[in-house]
């Protein structure tokens, strides 16, 4: 249960980009890292307005109006502005949740359902890390492959998929003694990776060649692959495992791929300037779907373009009419988030 995540400036007034979402059981609004611009030289005076304890949103400097202080999920209260000039610190307080399907959702990091246990992919040194709860502390990083990307615990146990990109395969690790208990090779960059409520299965996404996989996680075999778009990387699976909605990473298109058949039963199109989805993430008790990804001009040369982060929400049940909305996550158009 992600409880306060806390954004510090450095000295530059520089802008970032919405790169991960995540629900945490139990709260109603999702936790977001992301970054933003921020006003160092008025960041210990007074800002305005106050937020109430447990919302979500943006602190304004009262000089220069610019938004500095970005408050999720915590109380209403003041911490001053670090001594160094670090990039950003990120503070993030995480406790066990007494209710959770764990691998519900791809992302890099993933709770187990019991709430012991918290797993975290590292890209850049290969490992999987992890931590016990509630005391925060290390138990094991271990060596997994090039690029590893999503993880997810299967099931209710305490072992894990991790999805290898660079190696092109998905490694089970068991997260009590930190050891790699086997390996399914798949055909190219395996990301998103998913888990059933049973542990009977993990699904996964192949980005290059646009595939989902199925595994059965008794025999770590390849059971089945389909093709269903271009580029996939975000994949979710419903509470009923009979379908799970994948991304398209380029488009930003959510398509809906029935379990049983294999076949694409829904979609949901984003605008021609939507793109670089990572990640989706479903709400754990309404019909929503949350798309953290920017917008850019794709028409324009680099560096003549504009990026802007924003939140797409997807209604997941079938029906007419809008069922796709956008939230503009940028400073410069002055909204709150």
């Amino acid at each position: 249960l992600v409880e306060r995540v806390l954004f510090f400036p450095d000295q530059a007034n520089c802008g970032g980009f919405l790169y991960n979402l995540s629900w945490a059981p139990g709260i109603s609004r999702p936790a977001m890292s992301w970054g933003r611009h921020f006003c160092p030289p008025h960041f210990g005076q007074a800002r305005t307005p106050a937020l109430p304890a447990g919302s979500i949103g943006a602190r304004h400097c009262s000089h220069c109006r610019s938004a500095n202080f970005l408050n999720y999920l915590c109380e209403d209260t003041h911490v001053p502005a670090p001594a160094s000039s670090a990039t950003a610190v990120i503070l993030m307080i995480v406790g066990c949740c007494t209710v959770a399907q764990a691998g519900q959702s791809n992302n890099l990091m993933d709770l187990s359902s019991d709430g012991q246990w918290l797993a975290c992919s590292n890209r850049d040194s290969g490992t999987v890390t992890i931590v016990s709860l509630p005391d925060h502390s290390v138990i094991h990083e271990i060596p997994v492959g090039k690029h590893p990307e999503g993880v997810s615990f299967i099931g209710d146990s305490h072992c894990l998929a991790v999805a290898v990109y660079g190696d092109d395969v998905v490694k089970m690790v068991d997260a009590g003694t930190g050891k790699v208990t086997g390996q399914t090779e798949v055909f190219d960059e395996p990301y998103g990776v998913v888990s059933s409520s049973d542990g009977q299965r993990i699904y996964l996404t192949l980005d290059y060649p646009g595939r989902l996989v199925e595994i059965d996680t008794s025999t770590n075999d390849v059971v089945r692959e389909h093709h269903v778009g271009s580029f996939l990387r975000g994949i979710c699976i419903d509470a009923n495992d009979d379908r799970v909605l994948v991304t398209e990473f380029y488009s930003t298109k959510v398509l809906a791929v029935d379990l049983a058949s294999g076949q694409i039963v829904d979609q949901w199109s984003g605008a021609s300037t939507d793109n670089l989805l990572r990640q989706i993430t479903l709400h754990p008790r309404r019909p929503k779907a949350y798309l953290p990804h920017i917008r850019s001009r794709v028409t324009a040369v680099h560096g003549a373009g504009s990026i802007f982060p924003y939140v797409s929400v997807v209604d997941t049940l079938p029906g007419e009419g809008r069922r796709r909305k956008r939230i503009p996550m940028d400073a410069f158009r002055g909204n709150l988030v």
